[in-house]
């Protein structure tokens, strides 16, 4: 597996996190999740490595992203 993604310039880390990354954006912005949830889902050993891998790559914590959102979507309704 890992010559198959050398040969077309990837890593299995780098397809790992951009699986993450995507996965991350929508499983947060649902309020029904937990972020232990979350933690688990994206393959985390607990949910502090999830919210420190998700501040490196986002910028804010979950739970800001998430208000961030709902927000949005909130003055988007009216």
């Amino acid at each position: 597996m890992h010559r198959h993604l050398a040969a077309s310039g990837e890593t299995f880390s780098s397809v790992l996190n951009t699986t993450r990354i995507q996965l991350a954006e929508q499983l947060v912005a649902n309020p029904r999740r937990s972020f232990t949830e979350i933690a688990g889902l994206l393959g985390f050993s607990a949910p502090s490595a999830f919210s420190r891998w998700f501040r490196e790559r986002f910028g804010c914590t979950p739970r800001d992203w998430r208000v961030r959102g709902t927000a949005q979507r909130r003055s988007g309704e009216e």
